[in-house]
């Protein structure tokens, strides 16, 4: 959607197969790449670049080996701005750096090596999240021709997740990855509060990912312990919340979900399916809850509902509710 311009000088040997590249700047959405130092591409027996080093602002890339017929290629990716970002996604106002590290060998079809990736201070600098804590990510991925074994970690203040295990590099391939992680909710403060709402508690998470790429299949466990939401403008507020949300191939079951709600209780249970229809079994109860306190009304209510169904068809929900006290102001 936009002009680039391109500046560049080279001597094409032809008979050799080889180029020698001796300058380029390349511009682009405002942004330039520059090479930083004369540079050799031989193609005279299959691909081979020698000392290729490109810099966009702080960045620096460098490349240098053979691509085939078979593949021995070294690359580093050094200082490279978050915000560049923007270019594809215009509303990403992102900060933060990205370096990487890359040794390869085999062939295209089966390479093998390692890739190692650091992101470092990464956030968004615009809407709530710019008062998110920045986020550290760190990847290492070892490539074994047709699988990879990976081990990817991101921390954000007191919030961590890891995901391990082994991926295939086709979508045909299977699957065998774990997810645990640990989230305070507090982190949502900065999203939350602008609605009036606030949430407290910690999350742990269980996972494992089987399957393909393509239909992958998750079991694992979601725990909530010392939970608390509230919403100020209607006056809801569940305490002492705990939960406990398990993933059953396409399936999620909600295992338990309990609180307070002023003197009395809240609970929920049951399905939700993640294919299409979206099939929903849902159950919820109150015994003496006050889910309505603000200075309009005021409630406590005992109730027995159901909702059953899908989300993308037909819901029904049927049940009993008993408003034991109410004040309308």
């Amino acid at each position: 959607g936009s002009d680039a311009r391109v500046d560049a000088a080279a001597t094409i040997n032809v008979p050799g197969r080889s180029v020698a590249l001796s300058s380029l700047q390349a511009v682009w959405q405002q942004q330039t790449l520059r090479l930083l130092a004369p540079a050799r591409l031989d193609f005279a027996q299959g691909g081979t670049i020698d000392h290729l080093r490109l810099g966009l602002r702080r960045a620096v890339l460098a490349v240098n080996g053979r691509v085939s017929p078979t593949l021995d290629l070294t690359a580093s990716l050094r200082d490279l701005p978050a915000d560049l970002a923007a270019i594809a996604v215009p509303s990403v106002a992102a900060s933060g750096s990205i370096a990487a590290d890359a040794h390869l060998t085999g062939s295209v079809a089966r390479p093998s090596g390692t890739i190692r990736l650091t992101g470092t201070g990464l956030r968004d600098r615009s809407g709530p999240g710019a008062s998110l804590p920045p986020a550290n990510v760190t990847a290492t991925v070892i490539l074994q021709g047709t699988t990879a074994p990976l081990n990817v970690r991101l921390a954000a203040g007191a919030s961590h997740v890891a995901l391990t295990g082994t991926a295939p590099l086709a979508t045909t391939g299977a699957l065998d990855l774990h997810a645990d992680g640990a989230l305070d909710l507090a982190l949502l403060d900065p999203i939350l509060t602008a609605q009036g709402r606030r949430v407290r508690g910690h999350l742990t998470l269980a996972a494992a990912i089987a399957g393909t790429a393509a239909a992958p299949r998750v079991t694992g466990t979601a725990r909530l312990t010392g939970g608390d939401a509230q919403d100020y403008a209607q006056g809801v507020h569940i305490t002492d919340i705990g939960a406990l949300l398990q993933a059953e191939g396409t399936d999620l079951r909600l295992v338990r979900f309990a609180g307070r709600a002023g003197q009395g209780s809240v609970g929920a249970s049951g399905t939700i399916g993640l294919t299409p229809p979206m099939p929903v079994d849902l159950t919820l109860t109150a015994d003496n809850a006050t889910l309505l306190a603000n200075p309009l009304v005021t409630a406590a209510i005992d109730a027995h509902l159901t909702a059953r169904g899908a989300i993308d068809g037909d819901l029904a929900a049927a049940g009993t509710m008993r408003v034991r006290q109410a004040n309308v102001q």
